[in-house]
């Protein structure tokens, strides 16, 4: 059963005078407990995806098109108050930096309590051991006495603990977590993308996890959408993605990791940039950075082609 499902979501923003699409026609869903990885470079869309759905984006963008179902319920048709009980309650978001996402003058419990006291009737006590109860779940060593800690008393990979913590305050349905292991060294982003797994299979959280790390997709994805300049082009399970892959951007990202590249040979880079917002191609915005591209490619964008049960790409020339 789909938890979530995006259909044709169009975000746009007001920049310069003029009105440019930063989303186009994005779809996907996620399942109950499933974990989708939305993988691309840094300006794609997929913290745009990420924040539309708790309808989050900044005040000069808008979602012009497209629905956005949790438990059947349409996000862009509720009224804010409505969407204030659906965040930190159903939905929780994990940032990509905790330290400028947890307020420095409030302690760890004040902000672990926030949530469960705008979302629920609770006394006090129960609020205090509930609090050391998800210190201890995520893993915080005496969480009896990091509780009255700020959070530049923590280091990086416990102030992420803690935004962890936060986020399952209200026991949510799903959890989106925007590239939350970004700032960390190699061991804490391995200790912390465990403990999500682990968390995962306990509470049957659903997971929806936005990154440009193609090892992290590998350790926790069940499906994969692979983005590129506001559009999906390839989207299946992580086996497809990662042993057949079918887009030429999907295979550029594959390529220049470094395992892939032999002892004695450079690593393989994808040419050019991505398009700006305000200069995008007309066709398949891939294009130009693309080895196979043919007069179709420059005058329209793909349509989605299934090549097998949930594998699909959006490209002209393959499928």
């Amino acid at each position: 059963m789909e938890l979530l499902s995006v259909r044709d979501l169009n975000v746009g923003f007001f920049i310069e005078e003029k009105f440019a699409l930063a989303v186009r026609d994005v779809s996907f869903s996620v399942k109950k407990g499933e974990t989708l990885c939305i993988v691309g470079e840094s300006g794609c869309g997929k913290t745009v995806t990420s924040l539309s759905i708790l309808r989050l984006i900044p005040p000069n963008g808008r979602i012009v098109k497209g629905n956005i179902h949790f438990k059947e319920k349409d996000l862009t048709r509720l009224s804010e108050e409505q969407m204030r009980d659906i965040r930190g309650k159903e939905i929780s978001m994990i940032f990509q930096e905790p330290l400028t996402s947890l307020n420095p003058v409030f302690t760890i419990k004040d902000q672990i309590a926030e949530a469960i006291i705008v979302h629920e009737n609770v006394l006090k006590q129960e609020i205090t051991d509930r609090c050391i109860t998800l210190l201890k779940e995520v893993g915080i060593p005496e969480p009896e006495k990091r509780l009255y800690d700020y959070p530049h008393q923590l280091s990086g990979g416990q102030r992420q603990r803690v935004m962890i913590a936060i986020a399952l305050a209200c026991n949510p349905s799903l959890i989106i977590a925007d590239e939350p292991t970004t700032a960390l060294d190699v061991t804490v982003q391995a200790q912390i993308l465990n403990l999500f797994k682990e968390l995962q299979e306990r509470y049957k959280i659903s997971l929806l996890y936005i990154t440009h790390d193609l090892s992290v997709v590998a350790q926790i994805a069940d499906k994969v959408c692979v983005m590129y300049s506001g559009i999906i082009v390839e989207e299946g399970s992580v086996e497809n993605i990662f042993y057949r892959p079918a887009h030429p951007y999907t295979r550029g990202l594959l390529d220049s990791l470094p395992k892939r590249a032999h002892k004695k040979q450079k690593l393989k880079s994808i040419p050019g940039v991505v398009p700006d917002l305000l200069s995008r191609p007309k066709g398949c915005p891939f294009y130009p950075r693309c080895s196979l591209t043919k007069q179709v490619c420059i005058e329209k964008i793909p349509n989605f082609k299934e090549l097998e049960d949930g594998h699909r790409v959006r490209c002209h020339i393959l499928g």
